[in-house]
Protein backbone atom coordinates (compact mmCIF):
# COMPACT_ATOMS: atom_id res chain seq x y z
CA UNK A 1 0.00 0.00 0.00
CA UNK A 2 2.64 2.31 0.87
CA UNK A 3 4.95 1.84 -2.43
CA UNK A 4 1.17 2.33 -4.31
CA UNK A 5 0.31 6.07 -2.43
CA UNK A 6 4.55 6.86 -2.95
CA UNK A 7 4.05 5.48 -6.77
CA UNK A 8 0.64 8.14 -7.27
CA UNK A 9 2.67 10.92 -5.69
CA UNK A 10 5.87 10.80 -7.92
CA UNK A 11 3.70 10.46 -11.00
CA UNK A 12 1.76 13.17 -9.61
CA UNK A 13 4.36 15.72 -9.29
CA UNK A 14 6.62 14.66 -12.02
CA UNK A 15 3.76 15.09 -14.63
CA UNK A 16 2.77 18.85 -12.57
CA UNK A 17 6.50 19.44 -12.83
CA UNK A 18 5.49 19.68 -16.64
CA UNK A 19 6.56 23.49 -18.03
CA UNK A 20 5.18 24.32 -21.47
CA UNK A 21 7.64 25.83 -24.05
CA UNK A 22 6.97 29.09 -25.07
CA UNK A 23 3.95 29.00 -27.93
CA UNK A 24 3.51 25.51 -27.21
CA UNK A 25 0.93 23.53 -24.75
CA UNK A 26 1.45 20.61 -22.72
CA UNK A 27 0.71 17.90 -24.21
CA UNK A 28 -0.26 14.25 -23.53
CA UNK A 29 2.74 12.45 -24.71
CA UNK A 30 4.38 15.31 -22.54
CA UNK A 31 2.63 14.00 -19.24
CA UNK A 32 3.30 10.52 -19.96
CA UNK A 33 6.97 10.31 -20.46
CA UNK A 34 7.06 12.43 -17.06
CA UNK A 35 5.31 9.74 -15.96
CA UNK A 36 7.57 6.75 -17.05
CA UNK A 37 10.28 7.01 -14.79
CA UNK A 38 8.17 6.71 -11.45
CA UNK A 39 6.21 3.80 -13.54
CA UNK A 40 9.83 1.83 -14.13
CA UNK A 41 11.36 1.91 -10.23
CA UNK A 42 7.90 1.11 -9.26
CA UNK A 43 8.01 -1.98 -11.57
CA UNK A 44 11.73 -2.61 -10.74
CA UNK A 45 10.76 -2.84 -7.03
CA UNK A 46 7.82 -5.16 -7.12
CA UNK A 47 10.04 -7.39 -8.78
CA UNK A 48 12.77 -7.21 -6.34
CA UNK A 49 10.00 -7.92 -3.65
CA UNK A 50 8.16 -11.09 -5.47
CA UNK A 51 11.91 -12.34 -5.55
CA UNK A 52 12.76 -11.58 -1.93
CA UNK A 53 8.88 -13.25 -1.07
CA UNK A 54 9.97 -16.34 -3.34
CA UNK A 55 13.15 -16.55 -1.96
CA UNK A 56 11.92 -16.85 2.28
CA UNK A 57 9.31 -18.60 1.03
CA UNK A 58 10.70 -21.64 -0.56
CA UNK A 59 13.71 -20.96 2.67
CA UNK A 60 11.26 -21.68 5.00
CA UNK A 61 9.31 -24.40 3.36
CA UNK A 62 12.97 -26.30 3.61
CA UNK A 63 13.04 -25.36 7.19
CA UNK A 64 9.53 -26.85 7.96
CA UNK A 65 10.24 -30.45 6.34
CA UNK A 66 9.55 -33.17 9.22
CA UNK A 67 12.77 -34.37 10.74
CA UNK A 68 12.85 -37.67 11.95
CA UNK A 69 13.83 -37.54 15.66
CA UNK A 70 13.85 -41.16 16.10
CA UNK A 71 16.67 -43.31 15.78
CA UNK A 72 15.79 -46.62 13.86
CA UNK A 73 16.60 -50.33 16.13
CA UNK A 74 16.90 -52.66 13.43
CA UNK A 75 17.35 -56.18 15.04
CA UNK A 76 20.57 -58.43 13.47
CA UNK A 77 19.84 -61.42 11.32
CA UNK A 78 18.86 -64.19 12.53
CA UNK A 79 22.10 -66.18 13.65
CA UNK A 80 20.82 -69.73 12.51
CA UNK A 81 20.95 -70.04 8.85
CA UNK A 82 22.71 -66.59 8.41
CA UNK A 83 19.43 -65.62 6.09
CA UNK A 84 16.86 -62.97 6.67
CA UNK A 85 13.01 -65.33 6.47
CA UNK A 86 11.69 -65.22 3.02
CA UNK A 87 14.43 -63.49 1.56
CA UNK A 88 13.01 -61.47 -1.80
CA UNK A 89 14.40 -63.48 -5.15
CA UNK A 90 17.63 -61.53 -5.84
CA UNK A 91 18.06 -58.07 -7.53
CA UNK A 92 20.08 -57.42 -10.49
CA UNK A 93 22.47 -54.44 -9.68
CA UNK A 94 21.52 -51.75 -11.84
CA UNK A 95 23.17 -47.92 -12.38
CA UNK A 96 20.38 -46.04 -14.18
CA UNK A 97 17.14 -48.35 -14.71
CA UNK A 98 14.64 -48.92 -12.51
CA UNK A 99 14.90 -51.98 -9.92
CA UNK A 100 12.28 -54.54 -10.94
CA UNK A 101 9.97 -55.70 -7.55
CA UNK A 102 9.58 -59.00 -6.99
CA UNK A 103 7.43 -58.69 -3.79
CA UNK A 104 3.94 -59.67 -3.49
CA UNK A 105 1.89 -57.23 -4.11
CA UNK A 106 -0.60 -58.06 -0.80
CA UNK A 107 0.25 -55.68 1.19
CA UNK A 108 4.01 -56.99 1.25
CA UNK A 109 4.90 -53.00 3.87
CA UNK A 110 2.00 -53.87 6.13
CA UNK A 111 2.84 -53.55 9.64
CA UNK A 112 6.61 -53.12 10.09
CA UNK A 113 8.45 -51.58 6.95
CA UNK A 114 11.95 -52.50 8.64
CA UNK A 115 11.11 -55.65 7.69
CA UNK A 116 11.11 -55.42 4.12
CA UNK A 117 13.98 -52.50 4.10
CA UNK A 118 16.02 -55.46 5.58
CA UNK A 119 14.62 -58.08 3.60
CA UNK A 120 15.31 -56.49 0.35
CA UNK A 121 18.68 -55.32 1.57
CA UNK A 122 20.00 -58.56 2.15
CA UNK A 123 18.58 -60.06 -0.94
CA UNK A 124 20.36 -56.97 -2.61
CA UNK A 125 23.52 -58.10 -0.80
CA UNK A 126 23.31 -61.57 -1.38
CA UNK A 127 23.24 -60.62 -5.02
CA UNK A 128 26.20 -59.02 -5.65
CA UNK A 129 28.20 -61.69 -3.50
CA UNK A 130 26.63 -64.37 -5.86
CA UNK A 131 27.80 -62.73 -8.79
CA UNK A 132 31.28 -61.15 -7.17
CA UNK A 133 30.28 -57.78 -7.36
CA UNK A 134 30.77 -55.27 -4.71
CA UNK A 135 28.69 -53.71 -3.28
CA UNK A 136 29.14 -50.34 -1.48
CA UNK A 137 26.77 -49.02 1.42
CA UNK A 138 26.08 -46.29 -1.54
CA UNK A 139 25.06 -48.30 -3.91
CA UNK A 140 22.72 -50.39 -1.27
CA UNK A 141 21.17 -47.07 -0.32
CA UNK A 142 20.19 -46.08 -4.16
CA UNK A 143 18.92 -49.73 -4.95
CA UNK A 144 16.70 -49.56 -1.77
CA UNK A 145 14.95 -46.26 -3.02
CA UNK A 146 14.59 -47.42 -6.38
CA UNK A 147 12.36 -50.07 -4.78
CA UNK A 148 10.40 -47.49 -2.54
CA UNK A 149 12.26 -48.04 0.67
CA UNK A 150 12.75 -44.52 2.68
CA UNK A 151 15.11 -43.93 4.98
CA UNK A 152 17.65 -41.36 6.74
CA UNK A 153 21.66 -41.46 5.62
CA UNK A 154 22.54 -41.65 8.71
CA UNK A 155 20.82 -44.79 9.15
CA UNK A 156 22.34 -46.41 6.68
CA UNK A 157 25.61 -47.76 8.25
CA UNK A 158 22.59 -49.86 10.49
CA UNK A 159 20.74 -51.40 7.85
CA UNK A 160 24.17 -52.23 6.24
CA UNK A 161 25.68 -53.80 9.50
CA UNK A 162 22.38 -55.50 9.87
CA UNK A 163 22.31 -57.53 6.29
CA UNK A 164 25.84 -58.14 6.99
CA UNK A 165 27.61 -55.48 4.82
CA UNK A 166 31.26 -55.31 6.43
CA UNK A 167 32.52 -51.96 7.18
CA UNK A 168 35.48 -52.56 5.26
CA UNK A 169 33.73 -53.96 1.84
CA UNK A 170 31.35 -50.78 2.12
CA UNK A 171 32.02 -47.51 0.36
Amino acid sequence: MTALIGLAVSVAGNIGHVQPEPGQPVILADRLTAATSPLAAFAGLSVGLLVVKMTRQRASSRAQEPRTSTALVLAPPPSGSGQVASPAPPVPVVTRSSVPDDRPEDGDRGADPHTGLLRDATAICQHAAASGERLSQRTLARQLRLRGHRFPNDHLHQIAQSVGLAPGRAA
